[in-house]
């Protein structure tokens, strides 16, 4: 029984590595500034500004919003993002420029 259930987990092993469990792979992308308005705690409204590199193919604002909802104290709005800056390696990543 014990060796039945060690080729099991070998099997298993295999077959993921070989179908299943692939990295992530590095497209090109870029930087956008993005401001995402949330509503605070007292019901006022906020932004929360922060940059994302994303993807060719990916909308800016849908990472920007993801990410604030991470950031802000509130429920997050519809981002709005300045044109694209500087090339990043296109792997999804955010930084807060009012957490510094």
């Amino acid at each position: 029984m014990h060796s039945l259930r060690t080729f099991s987990l070998v099997l298993l092993a295999v077959a993921s590595a070989a179908f299943g469990c692939k990295s992530e792979e590095s497209k090109p992308g870029k930087w956008f500034t993005c401001s995402c308005p949330y509503l605070t705690d007292f019901d006022g409204m906020a932004k929360h500004s922060l940059d994302v590199c994303v993807p060719e193919g990916t909308k800016p604002v849908d990472a920007a919003r993801g990410c604030a909802s991470k950031l802000a104290h509130g429920p997050v709005e519809t981002c709005t993002c300045e044109p694209p800056g500087e090339a990043c390696d296109g792997l999804k990543a955010c930084k807060s420029n009012e957490y510094k």
